[in-house]
């Protein structure tokens, strides 16, 4: 893993191999990575919850 800005951090985050290669294909058809997949979809989420 390279060097990430010091506004982020990492987290370790662990799934069911199956939900991975599911959320990866997922990814893969919108153009994005498995990471910039689950962080929108938890900033929606987030984005959400404070309404």
């Amino acid at each position: 893993m390279g060097a990430i800005k010091d506004s982020k951090t990492r987290y370790p985050l662990t799934l069911e191999k199956e939900f991975k290669a599911e959320l990866e294909q997922l990814a893969k058809k919108k153009g994005l990575t498995l990471n910039s997949l689950i962080t929108l979809v938890m900033r929606e989420y987030a984005d959400k919850k404070k309404d």
